[in-house]
């Protein structure tokens, strides 16, 4: 993995405000052949997120030509995580606004092409609600607790679906394809806008609706998006198979087609 800090390689400080307190808001994404699917909405919610903590943020120019640095020369398929690390401050009040930018880029690697899913339990919306942040202890302790599964799916204290580890549901409900509402997911991903969006996906209609633990174990197919693995099936929830379907293999196709490419790094190597 490569790391750049502020326009410069850098090594991981593990005493920052990232690693202390969280304080910090981050984007990830896939970087094919020097270009970013929907790069412009990804700036966008991390301008959201942070002017929730109140750091500033560069422009988006400027954030651009960051990843495209730290890509440059590293490959044609990549994993990019681009963060505003709060610059300075002590405690938790008070704070000034200055953010550091960081950008870690590493091969991306090859994606499930299935998912085993556990359902554990999420506390629900907060005060940080849809900000993308570094707070996933208790999502590794839900990993270490089911350790035979690959995804999580993340419950309200109601037994609605809230979110997967790291990226939104969609199952087929009714003739429906239903997400969870963006005041219930825990995070509105970039993939499932679009596909909100697209309004349809195979002649389904794509609807935000509530997804409870019971109808998405007896769904007619359910999937999982994010920006660096795409679309992927799930298989299994708590040891039960799931029903599979063409629903996902047609998501991912109509992202593809509907990439909103912004290219990065100039003249770069080409995936094979």
């Amino acid at each position: 993995m490569s790391r750049r800090v502020a326009g410069r390689p850098a090594e991981v400080d593990l005493l920052d405000r990232a690693a202390r307190f969280g304080d910090a808001v981050f984007e990830t994404f896939r970087v094919r052949d020097g270009a970013v699917r929907g790069f412009t909405r990804h700036l966008g919610r991390l301008r959201r997120s942070a002017a929730r903590l109140g750091l500033a943020v560069p422009t988006d120019d400027a954030l651009g030509a960051e990843v495209g640095a730290a890509c440059r020369g590293q490959g044609a398929d990549l994993f990019v995580r681009l963060s505003l690390v709060r610059a300075g401050g002590t405690g938790l009040r008070g704070l000034p606004p200055e953010a550091l930018v960081v950008v870690d880029v590493a091969p991306r690697p090859a994606p499930p092409t299935s998912l085993r899913a556990a359902s554990v339990p999420f506390g629900g919306p907060g005060p940080a609600a849809g900000l993308k942040v570094p707070a996933y202890a208790d999502v590794v302790a839900a990993f270490h607790a089911h350790p035979e599964v690959d995804e999580l799916v993340r419950l309200d204290p109601a037994g609605q679906v809230v979110e997967a580890s790291a990226g939104n549901v969609f199952a087929v409900v009714d003739g429906v394809l239903r997400t969870s509402p963006e005041g219930l997911c825990g995070l509105a991903g970039i993939s499932r806008a679009m596909l909100l969006e697209a309004g349809t996906i195979a002649g389904l209609p794509v609807r935000e609706g509530l997804i409870c633990i019971r109808t998405l174990g007896a769904c007619s197919e359910a999937f999982v998006t994010s920006s660096v693995r795409g679309v992927v099936p799930i298989v299994a929830l708590d040891g039960r198979p799931l029903r599979t379907g063409p629903l996902a293999a047609a998501a991912a196709a109509w992202l593809d087609a509907h990439p909103e490419r912004t290219l990065l790094v100039d003249e770069p190597p080409r995936t094979r």
